[in-house]
């Protein structure tokens, strides 16, 4: 995987087992990176380096990693949650989160899921016509993409917007991929990994936005949703 290279990588975990084994799997995934390991949330946030990717332990002694999350968002691009407790994979769900790691699953079944959020992540990318030229969008950076006036504007993580020109919303979508995004209205495609809850009449984005849906729509945007979850 030579996208990688340029790519740093945080392993928090309070079992040393754990953090020589994720690391070992890791590189053993092709996933060529630099690569530091921390034995507590402590020594993490001291530390002052921004990440790529954080693979962060769920129950982490005294402190939990879901509320690490939150700190730590500001310092790295994604976070990969690790745990041994498949019932709180649902309750960890939330902004930069980009995939579960099960540590009781078998070595290769590991290495294999540490490939697929690579490959679906990083190596996945949109060609956009801007105001500002041509430029490659990794499809997990946008939220959502609306059509606002004549031609769409897509919404990226960190309140960024491009206003796209010379396109329609019906040839990005053909350029995105099926399983990430879902036309929720004839306006509005949405990344499913954004979605923080699904309600009557609309979904709550992980950022709190709300964007209404089409009753036509609703039962598909829940199918795509639930999906995440098993």
């Amino acid at each position: 995987m030579e996208h990688t290279k340029d790519k740093t990588i945080a392993i928090i975990d309070d079992c040393e087992n754990d953090l020589q084994r994720l690391s070992i799997l890791i590189q053993a995934a092709g996933i060529h990176s630099q690569i530091s390991c921390f034995s507590s949330a402590e020594k993490f946030i001291n530390n002052n380096r921004s990440y790529t990717i954080a693979v962060l332990d769920i129950d982490l002694g005294d402190t939990n990693g879901i509320r690490l999350s939150k700190e730590i968002s500001q310092r790295v691009s994604y976070i990969v949650y690790a745990t041994a407790l498949r019932e709180k994979m649902r309750e960890a769900f939330g902004y930069k989160v980009i995939g579960f790691i099960n540590k009781c699953d078998t070595n290769k079944a590991i290495i294999d899921c540490f490939k697929t959020i690579f490959e679906e992540y990083f190596m996945r990318l949109i060609h956009l016509d801007t105001a500002n030229g041509q430029i490659d969008v990794q499809q997990q950076e946008i939220i959502y993409i609306t059509l606002q006036g004549r031609f769409p504007t897509c919404c990226l993580n960190e309140n960024r917007k491009l206003q796209l020109r010379k396109t329609t919303l019906r040839q990005i979508q053909e350029q995105l991929d099926p399983s990430l995004f879902i036309k929720i209205n004839r306006e509005e495609l949405v990344n499913i990994n954004m979605i923080s809850s699904i309600e009557q009449d609309h979904i709550r984005l992980v950022h709190g936005e709300i964007l209404y849906m089409s009753r036509r729509s609703k039962k598909d945007i829940e199918r795509a949703w639930l999906k995440k979850f098993l």
